[in-house]
Order: structure tokens, then sequence, then C-alpha cells
């Protein structure tokens, strides 16, 4: 569009680029940093040229590398001496330092287009299905190639990685001089057919992946000469029915847009894996049951597909199966005893139809996040025992939600029996229980009695309508650091007594939540400093709440949200015990008064909103002087909104506020920015205030008697 300004970005500096590769090349478990390697490390930065992504990968080469002479072997390499696109020389050189299996996965990446979302799991069970990984126990499968996958992140191969709630790698990107690279190395391998590409005298005599994305008005049909050698074939858009005949040897397969699956797909004897995508498949023939060695069957995205064919418990070799939630669990799952994931939910269906929890019985290489849906069809305790839960003990995160029509049907139905035989996987981090329509939930009996619980560290009790108490789970499991409890209807009480006097009521404990729970009253804590390492406190839709303790030494964060006035009042009585607090959120809550008047030393933001009745809100101090200490040292904004009858004074000093930001206030009768005593020699209450903004207000009463020396915007 043409540039009015260009900035022309140089190469970074020597001494960056120095830092960069050291950080790197003698990190934890690299050579020591003596002067010999020292010298040649620094000539080895000098041949990257200030490219980030090549002192990257550089340094990551060079961690691996111990003695002197691998370093001089690297420095003098012919590759970093190659006049040209450097970047690329020096990726390709740590390229040829892989182990012969990495190089084999990172040259597959080629497959994917440039600036793709690359799936972690995704890419490792394709590798699994070409035999890329080398590992002689087939359940360690998945880990080495999470190994593999780490070696290429940390060669700078892989990029912009997302992670999921737990912290682990879930996707990543590869930058375009990577991708070129893996493109290069694969040659006349890969294959991409598009719209543009002619297909005519295409030779494909040594393509093993081949790509075809075409029009959606262009059906593709197979060359007679395509080679046996084809080992994975990639479809954007329909392919012919009868294309399946001539690729016996395909291991991986993905279909896009297809309205159904050719039942001479059972010719594709050592397919591994299998992937569709569409949005009008309804079916899937029987014959897919005679793809034996199918590892991966990824149907999440086919949401018209209702059932999958009887016959698939014969598919042993299964590792993990993905179907769409519209999609009934296959009979008699349970067969399939390499079954390692089961995603992204497990709607359970009859016992006597095959589709039963007692179907997990012997499926007990399980591992990671187990979702277990229509929990309200367990009705007999023997079900659950014959499931042997306590068994899996690679499931770390366990998920159950019942589904009842109203809460009247809970309390018609005994389902204590079914709790009560459930047994955890011993090696459990999270637990979550949704929706359970029962008066009394054992939760004490399965932390209690389960020692071995000792990784529990989540625990969420959500929708449970007919409970009517809940035990003081932060007691009961000491190793607890996240606990939220929401929608308990009938809950009127919290907390309790610790169940050891010498012990701290919830020692790890970080982030606490409690969220629609409508009729609860109070929550008490007999043990002082219950909370010692509370980070996070989150009170949403607890109107009835009037007490509620108020000790939190470490909490860094609280949001208060349709709370009673009396709720507020006890949660925030003690301000000298939120010395930690940074981030204050007070919404929709009626008939609050707010009265800060000790010190809030890392206070940096207080956010009100939605305060009907909020009859004053003062940051003042009695016989304040000037020489006295902020009591909001490190407050940068303030913000109120959507409240009514409000009336601001301020007359304390805010060297860091940089915001105050005041909107839709109905009754505002005064705001007062003015210091007792004041006079011009007076250094300004606010030196750093930079945005004052008042919108939307009415009766507004402004008062402004000190001096703003970084005003920038009224």
């Amino acid at each position: 569009m043409g540039a009015i300004h260009s900035l022309n970005l140089t190469d970074l500096p020597y001494d960056h680029c120095w830092a960069l590769f050291k950080k790197r090349a003698f990190g934890r478990g690299g050579p020591d940093q003596t002067r010999n390697l020292e010298s040649i490390g620094r000539e080895i930065v000098k041949k990257c040229h200030g490219v980030p992504l090549a002192v990257k990968a550089m340094g990551s080469l060079m961690h691996s590398k111990v003695i002197f002479r691998e370093w001089k072997d690297i420095e003098t390499c012919e590759y970093l001496d190659v006049v040209g696109d450097n970047v690329v020389n020096v990726l390709r050189l740590s390229y040829n330092h892989l182990p012969s299996p990495v190089k084999l996965c990172f040259q597959y990446c080629a497959i994917f287009p440039k600036d793709a979302t690359i799936m972690k799991a995704d890419l490792i069970q394709q590798w699994t299905a070409h035999g890329f990984i080398q590992c002689s126990n087939d359940l360690e499968m998945d880990k080495v190639g999470n190994d593999y996958f780490k070696t290429l992140c940390w060669h700078s191969f892989f990029q912009d990685m997302e992670m999921d709630e737990n912290h682990d790698i879930e996707s990543c990107k590869m930058h375009d001089l990577v991708h070129d690279l893996a493109q290069l190395i694969m040659g006349k391998e890969l294959l991409v057919l598009s719209h543009i590409t002619p297909t005519e005298n295409v030779n494909l005599g040594e393509t093993r992946h081949l790509t075809v994305s075409l029009h959606k008005e262009r059906e593709f049909s197979f060359p007679e000469n395509l080679s046996k050698k084809l080992r994975t074939f990639i479809s954007k858009r329909c392919v012919a029915n009868d294309a399946w005949e001539n690729l016996k040897f395909l291991r991986v397969l993905h279909l896009n847009d297809i309205k159904e699956v050719s039942s001479s797909i059972c010719k594709l004897i050592l397919l591994r894996y299998l992937s569709i995508r569409s949005f009008c498949l309804t079916s899937l023939p029987q014959s897919i049951s005679q793809l034996y060695h199918l590892e991966t069957l990824n149907i999440v995205n086919c949401r018209p597909l209702k059932e999958l064919p009887d016959g698939m418990w014969k598919l042993t070799n299964l590792r993990h199966l993905y179907i769409a939630k519209s999609t009934k669990i296959l009979k008699k799952f349970g067969r399939l005893h390499s079954l390692r994931s089961i995603s992204p939910i497990l709607f359970l269906g009859e016992e006597e139809d095959g589709r039963g929890i007692g179907e997990l019985e012997c499926l007990n290489n399980l591992c990671g996040h187990l979702r277990i849906h229509n929990m309200e069809r367990v009705r007999d305790g023997s079900h659950v025992r014959k499931a042997k839960l306590m068994e899996k003990w690679k499931v770390y995160q366990l998920k159950m939600v019942w589904k009842v029509r109203n809460a009247d049907e809970g309390t018609n139905t005994d389902y204590s029996e079914v709790v009560e035989a459930l047994e955890l996987p011993p090696n459990l981090i999270e637990l979550s229980i949704n929706g359970f329509p029962g008066v009394k939930l054992p939760l004490k009996e399965w932390l209690a009695n389960g020692s071995s619980l000792r990784y529990l560290v989540e625990i969420k009790l959500q929708e449970c309508k007919n409970l009517e108490e809940t035990p003081p789970i932060w007691h009961i499991q000491p190793s607890l650091e996240t606990l939220e409890i929401s929608s308990m209807d009938k809950v009127k009480h919290l907390g309790g007594k610790c169940t050891s006097t010498s012990a701290l009521a919830a020692p790890r404990l970080k982030h606490l939540t409690l969220r629609h729970m409508r009729v609860l009253e109070e929550w008490v804590e007999t043990t002082p400093n219950s909370f010692p390492l509370l980070e996070e406190l989150i009170v949403e839709e607890c109107n009835m709440l009037r007490i509620a303790p108020s000790d939190f030494p470490t909490v860094k964060e609280i949001k208060l949200n349709c709370v009673g006035k009396e709720g507020v009042s006890s949660l925030l009585s003690q301000p000298s015990s939120l010395v930690s607090l940074e981030k204050l959120r007070v919404d929709s809550c009626q008939e609050m008064s707010l009265a800060l008047t000790s010190s809030f030393p890392s206070l940096k933001g207080i956010y009100i909103s939605k305060i009907w009745g909020l009859s004053m809100m003062c940051f003042s101090a009695i016989n304040d002087r000037h020489d006295a200490p902020s009591h909001f040292p490190a407050l940068e904004k303030l913000r109120v909104d959507n409240c009514q009858e409000l009336s601001l004074t301020l007359t304390l000093s805010f060297p860091s506020l940089k915001e105050i930001n005041i909107t839709k206030i109905w009754g505002l009768s005064m705001m007062c920015f003015s210091a007792i005593n004041d006079h011009h020699g007076a250094p300004s209450h606010f030196p750093a205030l930079e945005k004052l903004r008042v919108h939307s207000c009415r009766e507004l009463s402004l008062t402004l008697t000190t001096s703003f020396p970084s005003l920038k915007e009224i």
C-alpha cells in the first residue's frame, strides 16, 4: 500500500547474540564455560551474522558438545562458511547433528502448510503410524515421541508454542525458513497438488507423501502412475470412492468433505492413522472394522455421524479414539485393550448394550484426561466396581458428569450406592464432579481414606443442586492448590475445624473460587491464618453471604461479584492482612460502604463497578501529613463505573497512580482531590497521573486543589 516510513531491522548486536548463545550452550547440563570453548563460541556467534534464530540453533547444538575437538569441528564446518542464506545453512548444520529417527520426524513436518498450527499429540501419532519412533515397548511410544518433540523444540525447529491448562505444550508452528529446510530435505518424496498445479505429466514415482487441495467442483482421481511408495495421503476435497484399491501401503490417511466412505477402505490393511472431517457423513462401512493395524481414529469433526459400526471392537491395536459428542461410543469398547485415550468425552450408554462404565475394566492403559458423561445411567454400584478406576494409574484428570432433567430426580433416586462404590485413580491430579444429583457426596471418605491421593492438587464441585453440605475440603486434602465450588443451591455453611490442631487448614491452597452459591450465609474458619499461600480469591453470586474470613496475607487478587453488603465488609474487614493484594475488583454489589484507610503496599489496581447505593468510597487517613508514607505506593489504576451516589475523596499521596476513570455515576455529588493543610510549596499528591476521565456522570461537583505535573489527558 506504500509505507510513509519504513523501518529496516538491523542485525542483533553482537553482545546480545553472545548472551543468547551463552545461555543456550552453557546452560544446565551443558559443557563448562572454559576459556577455549568461549573463544570458539564467540567465533561461531560471528558466523551467525546477528540472526537470533541462527544463534539459538547453534547454542542449542553446542549444548550437546562437551569436548574441545567437537567445538572446533563445528567452528570449521563448511556450512558456516557458505556465502548466501546463512540461516538455512546453520539450520541444516543443526539438523545434521540430530539423531536419525528425529531427522525423519522433522522432515515429515513438511507436509503441513506454512504457518499452520501443529497439534503435538496429532503429530506424534502420525510419527508413530509411519514407524519413525524407535521404541521396543509400545506402551512407551508416546513418551519417546514426546522426547523427540522436545528435542526439535530445543533446537528451535518449532516456535510459537501454546500451552494447555497443565502447562504442557499443546501446539506449535514452524518458522518459514525451518519449513523451507524440511521441504528441501524431503525433496521429491513430498508432492502438493493444488488448483494451480497441473496434474498432467506429474511424476509420482518417488512420492511418499501426497497432499491434494483442489476446488470443490473438482473431484480427484488417482493417476495410474501413482507410486506404491505412497505412505501419506491428505485430501482437502472430495476423492473418488474407488480410489482405495491402489493404495495398499498407506499408513496415514486424511479425508475431508466426503459424503461417504467406500467399503473398499478395508483394503488399506497397513493403515494406522485415519482422520475424517465431514459435515455430511452419516455412517461408516462395516468393513472399517477390518483395519486391524489401525492405531488412531479421529472422527471428532463428523457431527452427523450418530453411531459406529458394531464390529469396531475388533480393532485391538487402536490406541486413540476421537469421536464427536453426538456419536455414540462403540459397543464393547472395553475390548480395545490398547486404548490410551478417548476424547473429548466418553458418553456412557446402557451396561447391557456394551456401552456402560463396566467396559472400562480392562482399559488400564488409559492416560491423561478421562471425562465420563451420562453418569446418571449408572444405577448399580457393582458396575462402578467392575470399572476398576483405581487401576487406571495413568489417568491424571478425572471428570464425572451427571445430567438429570430436574433437581427432584436426584432426591427420588438413590445414587449413594454408585458414588460410595467409586474408587479414584491413585495418581489423580485433578478431580471434577459436575451435576451430581444426590443428597450426599462421600467426598470426605474418598479423600480421608485415599491416602494414596497425594498428588491431588485441584478439585471442582459444580452444579450439585441437592447437596446440603460440603465438607471442608481444604482441611481434608492438604496437597490442594486449586478449589472451585459452584452452583450449590442448598449449601448454607462452609468451613469447619481443621482435622489436626497442629496443621494449617489449607497449607498449599493458591486459588479458591466460590460461585453461584445462592443461599450461602456463613463461611467460617476457626483456625488462624487458614490460607497462608492463597493468591487468588473469587466470590461470585453469593448474595446471602454475611460472615466470611478476612485473613489473607498472601492474596494477590480478589474478585467480588454479586456479594451482599455484609459479605463484602467481612471479606475486606482486615486491610492490614491484605499486604500482598495487587488487584481488587468489586462488581454488582448493593449498598456497599468501602473505606480503605490502611496501607496497601502492593495494590496496583482498583476496579469498582455496578454498585447500587455506594454511599462512600474513601481514601483518606486521619491527620495525614505530606511527609507521611503513601498508603498506596504501587496503585496505578482506579476505575469506578455504573455506581450511584458516589462520594469520592482522595487526600493521600499516590506516587504511582497513572489513570483515574470515573464512568456512568448517577449522583456524583463530590469528587475531591485535595490535601489537608495543602499549600503551594507542598509536593504533588499525584506526580505520575497521566489520565483523568470523568464520563457520563450526573450532578457532578469536581474539585482539584493539588498539582498534576504529569497530566496529559482530561
